[in-house]
């Protein structure tokens, strides 16, 4: 196992890194965790959650109660932020969630309910109007996806595979959030049923090009 962030990933702004192929991030056993960017952030392998050497590392999720829960960390988004995650869904038609920043009022989240369709959420206040967005590409078993979140203060996008599929206007964003994040699912209620291979979480917004280029990087790693 090796550390394996491809030649050219983005590091501008890169706060949080969790890559299952990483020897610093993960040993390869056992239940600790840690944020691979120069930022301390150790987090706990919970409930079972498995490793796999396959795709040079990969974590895997059943669907039940596993996740993988960091420890409380203030976040700030001045300009923005993204949320990049490569994944493999080992089962679909059901709701489950797979990243989560979230303390109760403002959240950032992956998701998707039974169409199969990943959501994009972005609240900086839950007690008023907020929109989401999803992708248009509905998600198979067994196959990879890179999935990345955009959001600038003023719009919100979400990439499949290094392509915007979506774009709105949005308002109501966060400005920061303290929390944990949680890899694996959206709460309790919504367990991630997949492999997840690698986490980046930034504190700006990737560029259309940017984003093209983190999947180019390591496209080849989850045979896209």
């Amino acid at each position: 196992m090796a550390y394996f962030t491809g030649p050219n990933i983005v590091t501008d702004g890169l706060v949080f890194a969790y890559d299952a192929a990483s020897e610093r991030c993960y040993p390869g056993s056992g239940t600790a965790a840690t944020n691979i960017t120069s930022q301390a952030i150790p987090g706990t392998l919970t409930n079972g959650v498995t490793f796999s050497t396959n795709n040079a590392g990969t974590w895997g999720f059943d669907g039940v109660d596993q996740y993988i829960s960091t420890v409380s960390k203030s976040y700030s988004f001045s300009s923005g932020g993204t949320v990049e995650q490569f994944i493999k869904p080992t089962a679909i038609n059901r709701t489950q969630g797979f990243f989560n920043l979230g303390d109760g009022n403002s959240y950032i989240n992956f998701w998707m309910s039974t169409n199969n369709l990943m959501r994009w959420e972005i609240i900086g206040n839950i007690g008023s109007a907020y929109a989401t967005i999803n992708a248009t590409t509905a998600v198979e078993v067994g196959k990879y996806y890179h999935f990345v979140g955009v959001f600038d203060g003023s719009t919100t996008t979400i990439y499949v595979n290094g392509v915007a599929e979506t774009t709105q206007t949005m308002s109501n964003q966060p400005s920061s959030v303290t929390s944990r994040v949680e890899i694996g699912r959206y709460n309790a209620s919504y367990p991630s049923a997949s492999e997840i291979a690698v986490t980046r979480f930034y504190s700006q917004p990737l560029t259309a090009a940017q984003v093209l280029q983190n999947f180019n990087a390591q496209k080849s790693r989850f045979g896209l």
